[in-house]
């Protein structure tokens, strides 16, 4: 592992402590519920016009202001869980590195957490940036990380757009069995921490770390590895599949 990645994972790990440590509210509780579609309709490549259930419910956990705007799908097949963010972005941070991962872990990203329990053991990361890049990691609490680990068969693109980026992709439901990521037997629950690392370039050059999330982490510092960052997701399941 090179030096330059060792200091970025340290930044990654520490959670971006040059954001604001004010103290968060308490966590929330409502389900994202993921909607099943044709083959058809998963396919799309335009974020409007995607299927899914749009979330917007995205918030700077520690800093008191308003975030740059996050939007979010995903919707299912038999074969596969596709994903999409649409991300406003004005200043957008793309990192050089000796490789796609520790490029992207230096850059402006959006995240996707799947835990295997509430106690996070194990658990798997997506940071994914505007490139379509991926560092990858598998987890066990608290904080041991894994950075050799890949998502197998993961599709990702990105492209950045006026005004910001969009990160899509798909997982195969294959995958999400064989790492036992199910919370129930009728296999219809994930539990899923949807995250943005927010990064841009200071007065001197510098670059400042932000971190925006859909669950409120219970932590008065910057932290996502944790439980409370853990929202569930409810698979929706109809028989009329096309």
């Amino acid at each position: 592992m090179s030096k330059n990645l060792l200091v970025w994972l340290i930044l990654v790990l520490v959670g971006g402590c040059m954001a604001s440590s004010s103290q968060p509210s308490s966590p929330m509780s409502s389900a994202y519920r993921v909607m099943p579609v044709s083959l058809k309709e998963a396919s799309k490549t335009d974020f409007a016009r995607s299927p899914g259930r749009l979330l917007t419910d995205f918030v700077f956990p520690w800093e008191q202001k308003q975030p740059p705007a996050t939007r979010f799908k995903a919707w299912y097949t038999p074969e596969h869980l596709y994903f999409f963010f649409s991300v406003e972005d004005l200043d957008v941070v793309l990192a050089a590195g000796n490789s796609e991962a520790e490029a992207a872990v230096q850059s402006d990203r959006v995240e996707l957490f799947f835990a295997c329990n509430d106690s996070l053991n194990p658990y798997y990361a997506l940071e994914m940036d505007p490139r379509g890049w991926v560092f990858y990691s598998r987890g066990t609490f608290y904080r041991q990380l894994d950075t050799d680990w890949r998502w197998p068969g993961l599709i990702v693109e990105g492209k950045l757009v006026a005004g910001g980026y969009e990160v899509r992709g798909s997982i195969p439901m294959a995958s999400l069995d064989s790492l036992n990521l199910w919370q129930d037997e009728a296999q219809t629950q994930w539990k899923v921490a949807v995250l943005r690392a927010e990064f841009s370039h200071g007065e001197t050059g510098d670059i400042q770390h932000s971190w925006i999330s859909w669950q409120r982490p219970d932590s008065p510092h910057p932290d996502f590895h944790i439980p409370s960052a853990f929202g569930d997701w409810v698979l929706s399941k109809t028989p009329d599949l096309d």
